[in-house]
């Protein structure tokens, strides 16, 4: 028998295999995870991770995103822009891969 022929055979046979107990690769397995952040307050805000400055993000449905985190936890500060100072902070410990929501609202009074 031909080698082509045999490999060939070989590659259809695990195709089929495959095919038929449903296996597949889940893609969203391997992805790393993210955070989504949501401005919902009337201002702009500047996004820290742990001290460091990430993104600005704008106000009224303003979305940033923070992606490829390891499993950790990280504070996150959503800072004033113009003066810095810090109005909401969280920490979002990482347990896996999946996207993290922070949505940042306003204090009603």
């Amino acid at each position: 028998m031909n080698r082509k022929a045999l490999y060939f055979g070989l590659i259809l046979t695990l195709a089929a295999v495959f095919s038929i107990t449903g296996c597949d690769i889940d893609d969203d397995a391997w992805e790393d995870a993210d955070i989504i952040i949501t401005n919902q307050m009337d201002v702009p805000l500047d996004i820290y991770m742990e001290g460091i400055y990430q993104f600005t993000i704008a106000p009224y449905g303003g979305t940033g995103i923070i992606p490829a985190l390891d499993w950790d936890q990280y504070l996150l500060d959503a800072r004033d822009t113009f003066d810095g100072a810090i109005i909401r902070s969280v920490i979002i410990d990482i347990q896996a891969n999946i996207e993290y929501q922070w949505v940042i609202l306003p204090v009603l009074l």
